[in-house]
């Protein structure tokens, strides 16, 4: 049984690939053989190879004109980049910077939510929505309600809902 409060979702179902990326938790600027390095605060690195590697310009000449995108690696596994590489920069002497491995999401998709909205009276309101390339589908979006008196499952979404003790707006329970 899962418990759940009014805004968050209760289900979803999305068909879309993703591909392995890093997060950096904090961000570096500074100069590394006289080339500068700027990654923002969440930045994220699309994985190639060893290396996790920026999606736009992050190296920059003296003059201040971009050379190119910044790979960098975790040598030792610690969670921690230890390298940096990128036009004619390769590097291991900076301070190491802390990531996250994470999934994101490439090219288009399409993703489907179903939110639990709360309870009002002997009636539980849901929301359904869907998305296209990560926009809101204001056409394909449709409040839901349950009536509380008449207990017995929802057939929803391709599945069968058993709402549980939904009688507060505070929590609802399903299987």
């Amino acid at each position: 049984m899962t418990s759940v409060t009014p805004g968050d979702v209760i289900f979803t179902e999305f068909d879309f690939t993703t591909a392995a990326a890093a997060v950096v938790a904090g961000g570096f600027t500074d100069y590394i053989q006289l080339t500068k390095v700027v990654i923002a605060p969440g930045s994220v690195l699309l994985k190639a190879g060893e290396d996790y590697c920026t999606t736009n310009n992050t190296l920059f000449a003296l003059a201040g004109n971009p050379v190119g995108v910044a790979c960098l690696r975790d040598t030792d596994g610690d969670g921690m980049f230890d390298r940096i590489a990128g036009g004619n920069l390769i590097a291991t002497d900076f301070p190491p910077l802390p990531y996250r491995s994470d999934a994101v999401g490439t090219g288009t998709g399409f993703r489907k939510e179903l939110l639990y909205q709360g309870v009002q009276g002997d009636t539980m309101r849901l929301s359904y929505r869907e998305f296209a390339n990560d926009m809101a589908r204001p056409a394909f979006q449709q409040d839901l309600t349950y009536n509380l008196e008449k207990p017995g499952p929802m057939g929803l979404m391709g599945g069968c809902w058993h709402g549980n003790e939904a009688g507060t707006n505070h929590r609802f329970w399903f299987k």
